[in-house]
């Protein structure tokens, strides 16, 4: 075995020389042979052949629109072999929520927002995990106690769902994630920081699209002002909040 092994990462060494010079198609084809050359010989879950298979998903991306399915298609496999992720070791169980991550932003930008949304419920639940042994469902001001990398997953996660639900015009749960994000966002850095100030604009935008147009306009608004005053006239949000109001006939002077 340890033969094939050898083999293995000598051909894969090669493959990364051609991905260090941006080759990617070239890449993409040698290395799609490569891991179906060596499935039967390591087995789906064999460490190094699902990290090249993570190589060749992202590859599909960077090679355009035109493979992300094939991104999308790959990357469930490793999934579906990888089985369920409570018998997981620890490595594996890192790969296993990496590429949940993935397989998120994927179907978000095909379209595919429901099973967006299903990835990044996982993730939240992933995220919410040792809070919710300890607390419950409920989160509170003064049950809150999130390490900040999980806190600021957590917030960019309720952001991506409020979106998605949006998206498929479900605008009462979208609300509900996006208040969700919101109230952890304000809690911990206030009601200037970007993080909370981008979620009340999707909140006001949300409300307008789906809700009732008069109330979230009369959020964008204050939305707006305090983007001016917090972020700066030039800051990505900011113009974004701006365009909204321009184009339906609002003054922003």
């Amino acid at each position: 075995m340890s033969n094939y092994w050898d083999k293995f990462k000598n051909s894969y060494n090669q493959i990364d020389a051609i991905i260090e010079d941006s080759d990617y198609l070239a890449a993409y084809e040698q290395l799609e042979k490569l891991c179906s050359e060596y499935d039967q010989v390591f087995g789906s879950n064999h460490f190094g052949l699902i990290s090249a298979k993570l190589t060749l998903a992202e590859l599909c991306v960077k090679i355009g629109e035109e493979k992300y399915g094939k991104s999308i298609e790959i990357l469930e496999q490793v999934i579906d072999s990888l089985g369920e992720v409570s018998l997981l070791p620890d490595d594996l169980t890192d790969i296993y929520y990496f590429i949940i991550d993935k397989l998120s932003s994927l179907y978000s930008l095909t379209g595919a927002h429901k099973k967006s949304i299903e990835m990044s419920m996982i993730l939240v639940e992933n995220l919410l995990k040792d809070h919710s042994q300890e607390n419950g469902e409920i989160i509170t001001q003064n049950n809150m106690s999130f390490e900040e990398k999980n806190l600021n997953q957590l917030i960019s996660r309720y952001l991506g769902i409020g979106a998605s639900y949006s998206r498929l015009g479900e605008y009462l749960e979208a609300r509900k994630n996006l208040e969700k994000g919101y109230f952890i966002s304000h809690t911990y850095y206030g009601d200037k920081d970007e993080r909370t100030l981008k979620l009340n604009y999707n909140l006001a935008a949300n409300e307008m699209q789906g809700i009732d147009f008069r109330e979230g306009l009369r959020q964008l608004r204050f939305v707006y002002k305090d983007m001016q005053n917090y972020l700066g006239v030039d800051n990505v949000y900011t113009q974004k909040a701006k365009e909204v109001l321009l184009e339906i006939g609002e003054d922003v002077s």
